[in-house]
């Protein structure tokens, strides 16, 4: 098989090989002889196809002819090259590209005869580029192909940097296109371009510094140039300048002074605003007019002269009046007599204020004197007068400030007392001019309240405070003395028994009373309490119980009481007479002993025959005629 492309301008002849002594013969496609050599025939590569051809050798000595060999020719179609026009801009880089040449192609470019070493190309100009695209059975197509290079704009023109002062309002940045090109914005990192690149940004101004902003131009062409920076430069505000005095005070006509403010430095220039809130445009402090009563304000800042930055204004008030009016006085002022006082107080009614005082008899007063501290080692009512004077010694109408010095109460406690221990006492001061529900007032120590009673068991020394309605007070004191309370009576005994009828005595007697203690008597009291003129005798004509109660009392003044002693009186009820038996004996003969029975429980007491005089066991009488009992 032979091979050829498609127009090839100088094909080969068909060639094969014969054997030694032989002579190759050429047919056609149909087998008719077209000619013998060595030499085949030159096919036709204007169409693409494959052709058919036949040889054969002949022995040049014997003439015979071998059976043909078919050759076959195939004439390959021409690669189509691909590849497009380009357009760029200057500076670009583009990668030459092209296809058609099919798998294991290669493909050749070159310009102006020369040929490329690298398909990667930065072109200054506008060019043409033929492309030779060779396929794999070695066919060649070829390209030509425009590469136009448009050129790039310069960069925009600017203004920079953009000066601001702090918290200005910023405008848009601009900067001017060329040649009809668009603006092209980036954001502060130079890279990004803005959501909407041919809207200008607007700068910050909350932050002192420098910021940096970028722009570039894009011409006609869409070739976008180098890109140039604008500085925004924010430069921090002065500060306020100095004004000592803020506020001002006039009287009406008053002769004012200019308004006083000091700029930081020589690099700084005053601003002076007026009462209309507008600039004064005048390098010279305004002096205010003080023909208006009412109250105006004046506002100054200071530029730096270096940024142009205006600091915030200063505001000073400036009031006319028609004269100060009256200080803020408290009056009267109230103390008790020796007192120690303090100096009088008043209040301005505007800062810029001073105050001028009066004696009593409406002297000044002078300034190392004042303010003056009232007398009060007498009483009575002090009065004192007070004015206000403005800053430019402008003075008004006096305040009169009364001073009260209130005699202090002379309060008693009362005359020194004795008591007995555990009485109920009721203390009470006296001598504050107004009663308590006027609003006198009585403290006592040892937490007694006044007027009301106690019970007290010790000596004690008691303070009354006596306030009065003026609050001035006194004091007194009150020593109670406590008698220390008698013992109970001490007794023989306390139990006192008689029979029915029996004749009682006195009972002080009867229990060893009879006698009181040194400084001490007897109080009696009966079953109910009462109290008895002397010591009772009891009855003894009804049968029963009774209890009396004795005490101790002192005989002083006092007649403090000891606890009583209970003295218990029984009244036996009298036996039954025994029960006897009447005995008759014989004169001369033997005598009977006496008996007798008693009731049970009961014991038998003999008598004699008088009646009276006991006798312990009697024996047998001795008989006489006659009858005895």
């Amino acid at each position: 098989i032979t091979e050829y492309c498609k127009g090839d301008l100088n094909p080969s002849a068909i060639t094969v090989t014969a054997t030694a002594g032989h002579i190759v013969n050429w047919y056609n496609s149909s087998m008719q002889f077209l000619y013998s050599g060595a030499n085949g025939p030159v096919p036709n590569t204007s169409n693409p196809g494959t052709l058919t051809y036949y040889a054969t050798q002949s022995n040049q000595s014997t003439g015979c002819e071998s059976l043909p060999l078919m050759v076959e020719v195939d004439i390959f179609d021409l690669p189509v090259i691909v590849s497009n026009d380009r357009t760029i801009c200057l500076g670009d880089t583009i990668i030459l590209s092209a296809s058609g040449a099919g798998s294991g192609g290669t493909y050749s470019w070159s310009t102006g005869g020369t040929t490329l070493s690298s398909v990667n190309i930065t072109p200054t100009t506008s060019g043409v580029y033929t492309v030779t695209g060779t396929d794999a059975n070695g066919c060649a197509g070829t390209k030509t192909i425009n590469v136009t290079v448009n050129q790039t704009p310069t960069s925009p023109t600017v203004i920079s940097p953009v000066e601001y002062c702090k918290d200005e309002t910023a405008v848009a940045l601009t900067a001017s296109a060329t040649g009809g090109s668009t603006l092209q914005w980036f954001e502060l990192d130079g890279v990004t371009k803005r959501a909407n690149p041919t809207v200008a940004p607007i700068p910050q101004t909350t932050s002192v510094g420098s910021t940096y902003y970028y722009v570039s131009q894009v011409n006609t062409s869409g070739c976008e140039g180098p890109q140039d920076s604008i500085e925004v430069v924010v430069h921090p505000l002065p500060i306020t300048p100095t004004v000592t005095t803020t506020a001002y005070s006039y009287c009406i006509n008053e002769s004012a002074t200019a308004l006083a403010a000091t700029a930081k430095d020589a690099n700084h220039t005053l601003k002076w605003y007026g009462t209309n809130g507008l600039p004064t445009n005048n390098a010279t402090p305004p002096t205010p007019p003080t023909t208006t009563q009412g109250t105006v304000t004046y506002s100054v800042s200071q530029i730096n002269n270096t940024t142009g930055c205006e600091s915030p204004r200063v505001d000073i008030t400036v009031t006319t009046v028609n004269g100060p009016g009256l200080p803020t006085i408290t009056s009267p002022i109230e103390y008790c007599k020796d007192e120690s006082a303090i100096a009088l107080t008043a209040t301005t009614t505007d800062p810029s204020y001073t105050l001028k005082w009066y004696d009593m008899a409406g002297d000044p007063i002078p300034a190392t004197a004042a303010p003056p501290t009232p007398l009060t080692n007498f009483a009575g009512t002090q009065t004192y007068f007070v004015s206000q004077v403005t800053s430019s010694g402008c003075e008004g109408s006096l305040a009169s400030l009364s001073v009260n010095v209130y005699n202090n109460p002379v309060v008693e406690a009362g005359p020194n007392r004795w008591v007995c221990e555990g009485d109920q006492i009721t203390l009470a001061g006296s001598g504050v001019t107004n009663p308590p529900a006027a609003g006198g007032t009585y403290t006592w120590s040892g937490g007694v309240t006044d007027n009301i009673p106690f019970t007290i068991s010790t000596t004690q020394t008691y303070t009354v405070t006596g306030t009065d309605i003026n609050g001035c007070f006194a004091s007194d004191d009150i020593t109670v003395t406590v008698a220390s309370t008698p013992p109970a009576p001490t007794t023989t005994n306390t139990v006192v028994e008689y029979c029915e009828g029996e004749v009682s005595g006195p009972l002080d007697v009867e229990v060893g009373l009879s006698t009181p203690v040194s400084g001490y008597d007897f109080k009696w009291y009966d079953t109910d309490g009462i109290l008895l003129p002397n010591a009772p005798t009891h009855p003894t004509g009804t049968p029963g119980t009774v209890q009396y109660a004795v005490s101790l009392v002192s005989n002083d003044s006092l007649g403090c009481e000891g606890p009583t002693t209970l003295i218990t009186v029984t009244v036996h009820e009298l036996p039954d007479a025994p029960v006897t038996v009447d005995i008759d004996n014989c004169f001369g003969g033997t005598s009977t002993a006496l008996t007798a029975v008693a009731d049970p429980g009961n014991t038998l007491q003999w008598y004699y025959t008088d009646g009276v005089t006991p006798i312990t066991t009697p024996g047998a009488p001795t008989l006489n005629v006659g009858s005895v009992t």
